[in-house]
Formats: structure tokens, C-alpha cells, sequence
């Protein structure tokens, strides 16, 4: 599965689209940074990245709901989450973590079979 998700972060990272926006909290720490806790093993670092995402995931089908964008109605755990940004970050250890959520939006709507637009309405 890693080998897939790296392929994965490969093909999709070219696409994440710009943004001009504000980045709070945990997205501003570099992949770099979480590969470091992830060797280790910190749970607890584990835990505060995968609520991260999960608030971003909610915050964006709540968004979704208003820009007429697809929603995330698949549901995974917190090893998915995780393995999602071990693909990433280790493609990409200098962007910031908040790159590699937007990845997982992509990766996950790719798969339900609905991607993004990057068109506004």
C-alpha cells in the first residue's frame, strides 16, 4: 500500500492547487517534522495530526456544501490517515503538513470517483 500511495502522492502533488490563504496551527509544520515524530513512534503526534485532519476534512464538506465542490463521504481510520502522509512527506519533506491534507482531499475524491474542481462558482 505504500508503494501505491507514493506513486499517488507523485502523480497528484503537481496538481494541488495554490492557495492564498492563512495556515493555522499544525499545518504549518513541515513534512520533515512529522516524519520525525513518525520514526519515533509519538503517539501523541499521531493523534494531534490525524484530529488535524480529520477537523480540515470536516471543514472542507462543510465549504463543499456551500461551493457546490464534492464532499468526502468516505470514512478511514487513523492508520490510513497516516499512511497517507508518510506517502507525501516523504516525496516532499519541505511543504508544509496543511499540502499534504490537501492531498488526501484529492487522493480521496479521486477515488470516490468525483475530483475536485478547481473552478470557483
Amino acid at each position: 500500500m505504500k508503494a501505491a500511495l507514493a506513486a499517488l502522492a507523485l502523480s497528484l502533488a503537481a496538481t494541488v492547487p495554490a492557495h492564498a490563504f492563512g495556515v493555522l496551527g499544525m499545518g504549518q509544520q513541515q513534512c520533515r517534522e512529522y516524519l520525525s515524530y513518525s520514526q519515533k513512534r509519538d503517539g501523541d503526534h499521531a493523534a494531534a495530526i490525524v484530529q488535524y485532519t480529520y477537523g480540515y476534512l470536516t471543514a472542507w464538506n462543510a465549504l463543499a456544501t456551500r461551493t457546490k465542490q464534492p464532499q468526502i463521504t468516505t470514512s478511514f481510520d487513523s492508520h490510513t490517515i497516516l499512511g497517507y502522509y508518510d506517502a507525501f512527506c516523504s516525496q516532499y519533506p519541505l511543504e508544509p503538513i496543511h499540502k499534504g491534507v490537501e492531498f488526501i482531499v484529492q487522493a480521496v475524491l479521486q477515488k470516490q470517483g468525483t475530483p475536485f474542481r478547481a473552478e470557483r462558482p
